[in-house]
Protein backbone atom coordinates (compact mmCIF):
# COMPACT_ATOMS: atom_id res chain seq x y z
CA UNK A 1 0.00 0.00 0.00
CA UNK A 2 1.33 3.31 -1.29
CA UNK A 3 0.13 6.47 1.09
CA UNK A 4 1.20 9.88 -0.28
CA UNK A 5 4.44 11.01 1.27
CA UNK A 6 5.17 7.47 2.97
CA UNK A 7 5.26 3.63 2.35
CA UNK A 8 2.57 1.57 4.32
CA UNK A 9 4.04 -1.93 5.17
CA UNK A 10 2.98 -4.61 3.15
CA UNK A 11 0.13 -6.90 5.66
CA UNK A 12 2.38 -9.62 6.39
CA UNK A 13 5.00 -7.48 7.72
CA UNK A 14 2.45 -5.99 10.07
CA UNK A 15 1.55 -9.04 11.31
CA UNK A 16 5.13 -9.21 12.20
CA UNK A 17 5.19 -5.83 14.15
CA UNK A 18 1.93 -6.57 16.00
CA UNK A 19 3.25 -9.78 16.97
CA UNK A 20 6.68 -8.40 18.00
CA UNK A 21 4.75 -5.28 19.89
CA UNK A 22 3.12 -8.09 22.03
CA UNK A 23 5.81 -9.78 22.52
CA UNK A 24 7.41 -6.85 24.20
CA UNK A 25 4.35 -6.12 25.87
CA UNK A 26 4.59 -9.34 27.81
CA UNK A 27 8.62 -9.28 28.68
CA UNK A 28 7.35 -5.98 30.19
CA UNK A 29 4.72 -7.64 32.18
CA UNK A 30 7.11 -10.59 33.68
CA UNK A 31 9.41 -8.65 36.18
CA UNK A 32 6.65 -6.97 37.78
CA UNK A 33 4.70 -10.05 38.20
CA UNK A 34 7.98 -11.84 39.49
CA UNK A 35 8.67 -9.05 41.96
CA UNK A 36 5.18 -9.77 43.62
CA UNK A 37 5.45 -13.69 43.96
CA UNK A 38 9.55 -12.91 45.66
CA UNK A 39 8.30 -10.93 47.97
CA UNK A 40 7.98 -12.35 51.36
CA UNK A 41 4.07 -11.83 51.98
CA UNK A 42 2.98 -14.75 54.28
CA UNK A 43 1.38 -17.84 52.67
CA UNK A 44 0.92 -19.95 55.67
CA UNK A 45 -1.32 -19.17 58.69
CA UNK A 46 0.13 -21.01 61.75
CA UNK A 47 -2.57 -22.37 64.72
CA UNK A 48 -1.08 -23.93 67.94
CA UNK A 49 -3.92 -24.72 70.30
CA UNK A 50 -3.43 -24.66 74.55
CA UNK A 51 -6.31 -25.13 77.16
CA UNK A 52 -9.66 -22.99 75.68
CA UNK A 53 -7.51 -21.25 73.58
CA UNK A 54 -5.77 -21.22 70.64
CA UNK A 55 -2.69 -18.97 69.06
CA UNK A 56 -2.37 -17.54 65.19
CA UNK A 57 0.25 -16.42 63.49
CA UNK A 58 2.00 -15.34 60.65
CA UNK A 59 4.39 -12.97 58.84
CA UNK A 60 3.97 -9.45 58.50
CA UNK A 61 2.15 -8.96 55.23
CA UNK A 62 3.92 -5.80 53.24
CA UNK A 63 1.58 -2.73 52.79
CA UNK A 64 -0.85 -4.07 55.33
CA UNK A 65 -1.74 -1.42 57.55
CA UNK A 66 -4.76 -3.75 59.99
CA UNK A 67 -5.75 -7.36 59.90
CA UNK A 68 -8.92 -9.36 60.35
CA UNK A 69 -9.21 -12.41 62.19
CA UNK A 70 -12.13 -14.47 62.14
CA UNK A 71 -12.97 -17.80 63.78
CA UNK A 72 -16.38 -19.79 64.12
CA UNK A 73 -16.52 -22.89 66.07
CA UNK A 74 -17.07 -25.85 63.33
CA UNK A 75 -20.92 -26.41 63.00
CA UNK A 76 -21.77 -22.52 63.64
CA UNK A 77 -22.10 -20.38 60.91
CA UNK A 78 -21.45 -16.94 63.47
CA UNK A 79 -18.16 -15.52 62.98
CA UNK A 80 -16.09 -13.83 65.88
CA UNK A 81 -13.81 -10.49 64.21
CA UNK A 82 -11.36 -9.51 65.82
CA UNK A 83 -9.62 -6.38 64.49
CA UNK A 84 -5.54 -6.04 64.72
CA UNK A 85 -3.16 -3.75 63.71
CA UNK A 86 -0.88 -3.75 60.78
CA UNK A 87 1.92 -4.77 63.05
CA UNK A 88 1.03 -7.58 64.64
CA UNK A 89 2.03 -11.24 63.70
CA UNK A 90 0.33 -13.22 66.29
CA UNK A 91 -3.06 -13.11 68.40
CA UNK A 92 -4.53 -15.18 70.97
CA UNK A 93 -8.31 -16.22 71.77
CA UNK A 94 -9.20 -17.48 75.03
CA UNK A 95 -12.58 -18.68 76.68
CA UNK A 96 -13.37 -20.85 73.68
CA UNK A 97 -14.79 -24.71 74.21
CA UNK A 98 -12.25 -27.13 74.87
CA UNK A 99 -12.38 -30.45 72.41
CA UNK A 100 -13.87 -27.90 70.07
CA UNK A 101 -12.41 -27.15 66.10
CA UNK A 102 -12.16 -23.47 65.01
CA UNK A 103 -12.21 -22.42 61.57
CA UNK A 104 -9.88 -19.71 61.32
CA UNK A 105 -9.13 -16.84 58.52
CA UNK A 106 -6.85 -13.84 58.07
CA UNK A 107 -7.72 -11.10 56.42
CA UNK A 108 -5.29 -7.79 55.91
CA UNK A 109 -6.51 -4.55 54.05
CA UNK A 110 -4.68 -4.67 51.33
CA UNK A 111 -5.79 -8.32 49.82
CA UNK A 112 -4.09 -11.38 51.86
CA UNK A 113 -7.02 -13.41 52.53
CA UNK A 114 -5.33 -16.78 54.86
CA UNK A 115 -7.38 -19.61 56.41
CA UNK A 116 -6.93 -22.67 58.76
CA UNK A 117 -8.52 -25.18 61.05
CA UNK A 118 -7.31 -25.90 64.89
CA UNK A 119 -8.74 -28.23 67.45
CA UNK A 120 -8.99 -27.55 71.13
CA UNK A 121 -7.26 -30.65 73.81
CA UNK A 122 -10.42 -31.85 75.71
CA UNK A 123 -10.05 -30.60 78.75
CA UNK A 124 -8.35 -31.62 81.81
CA UNK A 125 -10.73 -33.41 83.86
CA UNK A 126 -10.67 -32.83 87.66
CA UNK A 127 -9.94 -36.47 87.96
CA UNK A 128 -6.91 -36.66 86.94
CA UNK A 129 -5.91 -33.70 89.83
CA UNK A 130 -6.74 -36.29 92.40
CA UNK A 131 -7.59 -34.73 94.62
CA UNK A 132 -8.18 -35.55 98.39
CA UNK A 133 -8.97 -34.04 101.09
CA UNK A 134 -8.18 -35.37 104.97
CA UNK A 135 -9.48 -34.24 108.34
CA UNK A 136 -7.57 -33.52 111.59
CA UNK A 137 -8.12 -31.03 114.55
CA UNK A 138 -9.66 -27.92 113.53
CA UNK A 139 -7.74 -28.26 109.98
CA UNK A 140 -7.71 -30.63 106.14
CA UNK A 141 -5.22 -31.33 104.19
CA UNK A 142 -5.21 -31.04 100.51
CA UNK A 143 -3.54 -33.54 98.25
CA UNK A 144 -2.99 -33.60 94.45
CA UNK A 145 -1.23 -34.51 91.47
CA UNK A 146 0.74 -31.99 89.83
CA UNK A 147 0.02 -30.12 86.59
CA UNK A 148 2.37 -29.52 84.04
CA UNK A 149 3.13 -26.62 83.18
CA UNK A 150 1.22 -24.79 86.13
CA UNK A 151 2.66 -22.14 87.80
CA UNK A 152 0.77 -22.36 91.10
CA UNK A 153 -2.61 -23.51 92.68
CA UNK A 154 -5.67 -22.01 94.47
CA UNK A 155 -7.86 -23.73 96.74
CA UNK A 156 -11.13 -22.59 97.59
CA UNK A 157 -12.92 -23.99 100.79
CA UNK A 158 -16.21 -22.85 102.22
CA UNK A 159 -18.25 -24.05 105.34
CA UNK A 160 -21.26 -26.73 103.81
CA UNK A 161 -23.94 -24.74 103.72
CA UNK A 162 -22.45 -21.58 103.49
CA UNK A 163 -22.15 -18.99 100.48
CA UNK A 164 -18.54 -17.16 101.38
CA UNK A 165 -15.68 -19.09 99.75
CA UNK A 166 -11.80 -18.92 101.01
CA UNK A 167 -9.16 -18.83 98.58
CA UNK A 168 -5.81 -20.09 99.50
CA UNK A 169 -3.07 -19.23 97.12
CA UNK A 170 0.21 -21.34 96.52
CA UNK A 171 2.46 -20.26 94.37
CA UNK A 172 4.50 -23.41 94.01
CA UNK A 173 3.86 -24.75 91.01
CA UNK A 174 5.29 -27.98 91.74
CA UNK A 175 3.81 -28.20 94.89
CA UNK A 176 0.65 -31.15 95.62
CA UNK A 177 -0.43 -30.44 98.90
CA UNK A 178 -1.36 -27.90 101.39
CA UNK A 179 -3.05 -27.46 104.82
CA UNK A 180 -5.56 -25.13 105.97
CA UNK A 181 -6.30 -24.08 109.71
CA UNK A 182 -8.07 -22.72 112.38
CA UNK A 183 -11.42 -24.53 111.17
CA UNK A 184 -14.21 -25.82 113.02
CA UNK A 185 -14.15 -29.66 114.29
CA UNK A 186 -18.03 -31.06 113.43
CA UNK A 187 -18.21 -29.07 110.16
CA UNK A 188 -18.43 -30.74 106.52
CA UNK A 189 -15.68 -27.87 103.95
CA UNK A 190 -16.71 -27.92 99.83
CA UNK A 191 -13.09 -27.77 98.56
CA UNK A 192 -12.41 -26.34 95.43
CA UNK A 193 -9.04 -26.16 93.26
CA UNK A 194 -7.63 -25.49 90.09
CA UNK A 195 -4.11 -25.17 88.45
CA UNK A 196 -3.45 -21.01 87.81
CA UNK A 197 -3.16 -22.06 84.21
CA UNK A 198 -5.72 -23.73 83.79
CA UNK A 199 -8.90 -22.07 82.95
CA UNK A 200 -10.61 -22.32 85.69
CA UNK A 201 -11.84 -25.53 85.96
CA UNK A 202 -11.76 -27.06 89.09
CA UNK A 203 -11.33 -30.32 90.97
CA UNK A 204 -13.60 -30.45 93.93
CA UNK A 205 -13.67 -32.88 97.34
CA UNK A 206 -14.91 -32.66 100.63
CA UNK A 207 -13.78 -32.56 103.72
CA UNK A 208 -15.72 -33.59 106.87
CA UNK A 209 -13.82 -32.58 109.82
CA UNK A 210 -14.06 -35.18 112.71
CA UNK A 211 -14.87 -35.00 116.00
CA UNK A 212 -12.21 -35.39 118.69
CA UNK A 213 -11.84 -38.55 120.05
CA UNK A 214 -13.47 -37.57 123.98
CA UNK A 215 -16.65 -36.01 121.69
CA UNK A 216 -17.12 -39.04 119.99
CA UNK A 217 -16.78 -40.89 123.33
CA UNK A 218 -19.44 -39.08 124.69
CA UNK A 219 -23.46 -40.12 125.22
CA UNK A 220 -26.09 -37.67 124.42
CA UNK A 221 -29.33 -38.00 126.13
CA UNK A 222 -31.68 -35.59 126.94
CA UNK A 223 -32.53 -35.32 131.30
CA UNK A 224 -35.24 -37.99 131.85
CA UNK A 225 -38.62 -36.66 132.96
CA UNK A 226 -39.67 -37.79 136.49
CA UNK A 227 -35.99 -37.60 137.54
CA UNK A 228 -35.38 -38.04 141.46
CA UNK A 229 -34.62 -34.65 143.51
CA UNK A 230 -31.38 -33.64 143.73
CA UNK A 231 -30.04 -34.70 147.72
CA UNK A 232 -26.40 -32.89 148.45
CA UNK A 233 -26.51 -35.07 151.76
CA UNK A 234 -26.26 -38.10 149.10
CA UNK A 235 -22.85 -37.50 148.01
CA UNK A 236 -21.02 -37.37 151.25
CA UNK A 237 -18.02 -35.05 151.04
CA UNK A 238 -15.37 -33.96 152.42
CA UNK A 239 -14.03 -37.20 153.36
CA UNK A 240 -10.59 -38.27 155.17
CA UNK A 241 -10.44 -41.97 153.68
CA UNK A 242 -6.51 -42.36 153.70
CA UNK A 243 -7.01 -41.18 157.52
CA UNK A 244 -4.20 -38.95 157.41
CA UNK A 245 -6.59 -36.21 158.96
CA UNK A 246 -6.22 -34.35 156.15
CA UNK A 247 -9.95 -34.59 154.02
CA UNK A 248 -10.57 -34.49 150.51
CA UNK A 249 -10.63 -30.37 150.38
CA UNK A 250 -7.01 -29.68 152.10
CA UNK A 251 -5.68 -32.44 150.19
CA UNK A 252 -6.74 -30.72 147.02
CA UNK A 253 -5.41 -26.92 148.31
CA UNK A 254 -2.33 -28.87 149.20
CA UNK A 255 -1.41 -30.42 145.59
CA UNK A 256 -2.50 -26.91 144.18
CA UNK A 257 -0.60 -24.85 145.87
CA UNK A 258 2.31 -23.46 143.93
CA UNK A 259 4.43 -23.37 147.09
CA UNK A 260 4.29 -25.17 150.40
CA UNK A 261 2.16 -24.76 152.01
CA UNK A 262 1.61 -24.26 156.22
CA UNK A 263 -0.75 -25.19 158.63
CA UNK A 264 -2.77 -24.39 160.83
CA UNK A 265 -1.79 -26.79 163.47
CA UNK A 266 1.31 -28.67 164.25
CA UNK A 267 -1.01 -31.50 163.47
CA UNK A 268 -0.82 -30.69 160.05
CA UNK A 269 -4.78 -31.27 159.42
CA UNK A 270 -5.76 -27.83 157.73
CA UNK A 271 -3.82 -26.03 155.19
CA UNK A 272 -3.84 -22.19 156.91
CA UNK A 273 -1.76 -20.28 153.36
CA UNK A 274 -0.64 -20.76 150.18
CA UNK A 275 -0.24 -19.69 146.67
CA UNK A 276 -3.23 -20.42 144.42
CA UNK A 277 -4.57 -19.94 141.14
CA UNK A 278 -8.32 -19.77 140.82
CA UNK A 279 -8.49 -21.62 137.84
CA UNK A 280 -11.52 -19.72 136.65
CA UNK A 281 -10.52 -16.45 136.70
CA UNK A 282 -6.77 -16.51 136.92
CA UNK A 283 -6.67 -14.65 140.16
CA UNK A 284 -3.60 -15.46 142.45
CA UNK A 285 -4.43 -16.01 146.48
CA UNK A 286 -2.47 -16.83 149.46
CA UNK A 287 -5.89 -17.16 151.35
CA UNK A 288 -7.78 -20.32 151.38
CA UNK A 289 -10.45 -19.43 153.17
CA UNK A 290 -11.09 -17.26 149.58
CA UNK A 291 -11.47 -20.64 147.78
CA UNK A 292 -13.73 -23.19 147.17
CA UNK A 293 -13.20 -26.86 145.89
CA UNK A 294 -14.92 -27.42 142.90
CA UNK A 295 -16.43 -30.45 141.72
CA UNK A 296 -15.86 -29.75 137.79
CA UNK A 297 -18.69 -31.79 137.07
CA UNK A 298 -21.13 -30.53 139.85
CA UNK A 299 -22.68 -33.05 142.16
CA UNK A 300 -25.94 -31.94 140.63
CA UNK A 301 -25.33 -32.04 137.12
CA UNK A 302 -23.64 -35.65 137.82
CA UNK A 303 -26.64 -36.63 139.80
CA UNK A 304 -29.03 -35.89 136.20
CA UNK A 305 -26.63 -37.07 134.26
CA UNK A 306 -26.79 -40.58 135.34
CA UNK A 307 -25.47 -40.23 139.00
CA UNK A 308 -28.98 -40.11 140.52
CA UNK A 309 -28.75 -43.98 140.36
CA UNK A 310 -25.68 -44.49 141.87
CA UNK A 311 -25.26 -46.11 145.11
CA UNK A 312 -24.20 -44.02 148.34
CA UNK A 313 -21.15 -45.81 148.08
CA UNK A 314 -20.46 -44.32 144.57
CA UNK A 315 -22.07 -40.68 144.47
CA UNK A 316 -19.46 -40.59 147.89
CA UNK A 317 -16.26 -41.90 146.36
CA UNK A 318 -17.34 -39.47 143.32
CA UNK A 319 -17.55 -36.54 145.67
CA UNK A 320 -14.07 -37.23 146.58
CA UNK A 321 -12.48 -38.52 143.93
CA UNK A 322 -8.53 -37.67 143.67
CA UNK A 323 -7.20 -39.15 141.29
CA UNK A 324 -8.04 -37.31 138.17
CA UNK A 325 -6.08 -33.96 138.69
CA UNK A 326 -8.99 -32.06 136.72
CA UNK A 327 -11.95 -34.02 138.80
CA UNK A 328 -11.40 -31.55 141.96
CA UNK A 329 -9.97 -27.82 141.53
CA UNK A 330 -9.53 -24.91 143.90
CA UNK A 331 -11.14 -21.43 142.59
CA UNK A 332 -12.72 -18.73 143.73
CA UNK A 333 -15.53 -18.76 145.96
CA UNK A 334 -17.08 -16.02 143.80
CA UNK A 335 -16.91 -17.87 140.74
CA UNK A 336 -17.68 -21.04 141.98
CA UNK A 337 -20.89 -19.74 143.07
CA UNK A 338 -21.48 -17.77 139.90
CA UNK A 339 -20.66 -21.19 138.56
CA UNK A 340 -23.41 -23.48 140.08
CA UNK A 341 -24.48 -26.80 138.88
CA UNK A 342 -24.57 -25.25 135.12
CA UNK A 343 -23.10 -26.99 132.36
CA UNK A 344 -20.69 -25.43 129.66
CA UNK A 345 -23.77 -24.51 127.15
CA UNK A 346 -25.30 -22.39 130.56
CA UNK A 347 -21.52 -21.22 131.53
CA UNK A 348 -18.33 -20.80 131.13
CA UNK A 349 -15.20 -19.80 132.74
CA UNK A 350 -14.33 -15.54 132.21
CA UNK A 351 -10.82 -16.71 131.47
CA UNK A 352 -10.59 -17.92 128.05
CA UNK A 353 -7.70 -19.37 128.23
CA UNK A 354 -8.78 -21.66 130.44
CA UNK A 355 -11.27 -23.33 128.12
CA UNK A 356 -9.57 -25.58 126.35
CA UNK A 357 -8.37 -27.52 129.27
CA UNK A 358 -12.08 -27.29 131.11
CA UNK A 359 -13.77 -28.67 128.11
CA UNK A 360 -11.20 -31.81 128.04
CA UNK A 361 -11.63 -32.35 131.65
CA UNK A 362 -15.56 -32.03 131.67
CA UNK A 363 -15.41 -34.94 128.73
CA UNK A 364 -13.20 -36.58 130.39
CA UNK A 365 -14.73 -37.24 133.83
CA UNK A 366 -18.35 -37.61 132.19
CA UNK A 367 -16.78 -40.59 129.87
CA UNK A 368 -14.85 -42.11 132.73
CA UNK A 369 -18.03 -42.23 135.01
CA UNK A 370 -20.34 -42.86 131.98
CA UNK A 371 -22.34 -39.83 132.61
CA UNK A 372 -24.60 -38.20 129.76
CA UNK A 373 -24.25 -34.76 128.21
CA UNK A 374 -26.79 -32.90 126.45
CA UNK A 375 -26.47 -31.89 123.08
CA UNK A 376 -26.67 -28.18 123.88
CA UNK A 377 -23.62 -29.42 126.12
CA UNK A 378 -22.28 -30.85 123.31
CA UNK A 379 -22.07 -28.15 120.87
CA UNK A 380 -20.97 -26.08 123.76
CA UNK A 381 -17.64 -28.59 124.95
CA UNK A 382 -16.98 -28.64 120.76
CA UNK A 383 -17.14 -24.95 120.79
CA UNK A 384 -14.39 -24.70 123.34
CA UNK A 385 -12.52 -27.82 122.60
CA UNK A 386 -12.03 -25.36 119.12
CA UNK A 387 -9.52 -22.80 121.34
CA UNK A 388 -7.10 -25.94 122.02
CA UNK A 389 -4.03 -26.56 120.06
CA UNK A 390 -4.31 -30.26 120.54
CA UNK A 391 -6.76 -32.37 121.97
CA UNK A 392 -5.76 -35.61 123.51
CA UNK A 393 -6.58 -38.56 121.06
CA UNK A 394 -7.25 -41.50 123.25
CA UNK A 395 -10.12 -41.24 125.71
CA UNK A 396 -10.17 -42.17 129.07
CA UNK A 397 -10.84 -45.51 130.75
CA UNK A 398 -14.43 -46.05 132.68
CA UNK A 399 -14.08 -46.03 136.40
CA UNK A 400 -14.42 -49.32 137.78
CA UNK A 401 -16.28 -49.59 141.16
CA UNK A 402 -16.92 -52.15 143.32
CA UNK A 403 -19.63 -51.99 145.75
CA UNK A 404 -18.09 -52.43 149.30
CA UNK A 405 -20.21 -55.38 151.03
CA UNK A 406 -21.42 -54.49 154.27
CA UNK A 407 -20.13 -55.99 158.18
CA UNK A 408 -22.32 -57.70 159.64
CA UNK A 409 -22.74 -55.23 162.57
CA UNK A 410 -24.30 -53.01 159.63
CA UNK A 411 -27.21 -55.08 158.97
CA UNK A 412 -30.76 -54.13 160.63
CA UNK A 413 -33.43 -56.60 161.39
CA UNK A 414 -35.91 -54.59 159.95
CA UNK A 415 -36.93 -51.25 158.07
CA UNK A 416 -37.39 -49.51 161.32
CA UNK A 417 -34.24 -50.91 163.00
CA UNK A 418 -32.34 -49.32 160.33
CA UNK A 419 -34.51 -45.66 160.94
CA UNK A 420 -33.88 -45.96 164.50
CA UNK A 421 -30.45 -46.30 163.64
CA UNK A 422 -29.95 -43.07 161.47
CA UNK A 423 -28.87 -45.34 158.43
CA UNK A 424 -28.54 -42.52 155.78
CA UNK A 425 -31.52 -43.04 153.17
CA UNK A 426 -30.76 -43.12 148.90
CA UNK A 427 -32.35 -43.00 146.16
CA UNK A 428 -33.79 -46.06 144.68
CA UNK A 429 -33.46 -46.25 140.86
CA UNK A 430 -36.66 -46.85 140.32
CA UNK A 431 -39.65 -44.61 141.26
CA UNK A 432 -39.21 -41.68 142.85
CA UNK A 433 -38.96 -43.15 146.67
CA UNK A 434 -35.63 -43.41 148.97
CA UNK A 435 -34.89 -46.44 151.47
CA UNK A 436 -32.25 -48.72 151.84
CA UNK A 437 -29.67 -50.87 150.63
CA UNK A 438 -30.86 -54.65 150.43
CA UNK A 439 -27.73 -55.36 152.13
CA UNK A 440 -28.66 -53.52 155.05
CA UNK A 441 -31.79 -54.92 155.50
CA UNK A 442 -31.49 -58.08 154.45
CA UNK A 443 -35.13 -59.20 155.75
CA UNK A 444 -37.15 -56.41 153.76
CA UNK A 445 -38.42 -57.33 150.39
CA UNK A 446 -36.99 -55.39 147.29
CA UNK A 447 -40.27 -54.98 145.07
CA UNK A 448 -38.97 -53.72 142.38
CA UNK A 449 -35.81 -54.99 141.76
CA UNK A 450 -33.40 -52.07 142.25
CA UNK A 451 -31.39 -52.94 145.77
CA UNK A 452 -33.06 -50.17 147.78
CA UNK A 453 -35.52 -51.80 150.38
CA UNK A 454 -37.61 -50.32 152.73
CA UNK A 455 -38.31 -46.93 150.34
CA UNK A 456 -41.12 -44.39 151.15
Amino acid sequence: MYVKGRTLPSPALRAILTTVAALALWFAIIPAMQVQSQSDAPNILTLSAGNGQFTASWNAYPGATSYILLYRQQGSSDWTEVDLPGTATSHTVSNLADGSKYIVRLRANNGLNLRGSVTLPVAVSWTSYNLEATSGHRQFSATWNAYPGATGYKLLYRLQGGATWTEVTVDDGTATSTTVEGLTNGSTYIIRFKAVNDKGRAARAVAALGQPAILEALTVAGVPDGLPDYERNDWRHWVDDDSDCQNTRHEVLIEESSINVTFKTDSNCQVASGQWTGLFTGTQTTDPSSLDVDHMVPLANAHRSGGWEWSAAKKRAYANYLDYTGHLIAVTASANRSKGSRGPDEWKPTDTSYWCQYAIDWSNIKIAWSLTVTSAEQTALRDMLNTCDSVPATVPSLISFTEPEPELSDTYESCDAADEAGEPLIQGSKGSGRGYPKAKVPSARDGDGDGVVCER
